[in-house]
């Protein structure tokens, strides 16, 4: 297995135990052999992920 990714992650409250988180991604690379005879890859270009997280603490 071989993964290859650069990212930036930012996280910030917004109520209580509640918030916000965001991911950029400018490139990804992700390979895995299946078996002998069947590897898989995946190529990721600019992925930007955001999205909401509650904290149980």
């Amino acid at each position: 297995m071989f993964t290859a990714e650069s990212f930036v992650e930012g996280s910030f409250p917004v109520y209580k135990n509640g918030g916000m988180f965001f991911q950029f991604r400018p490139y990804s690379f992700y390979t895995s052999p299946l078996d002998k005879r069947l590897t898989t890859s995946t190529i990721e270009v600019f992925s930007f992920t955001f999205g909401a997280f509650y904290s149980f603490k």
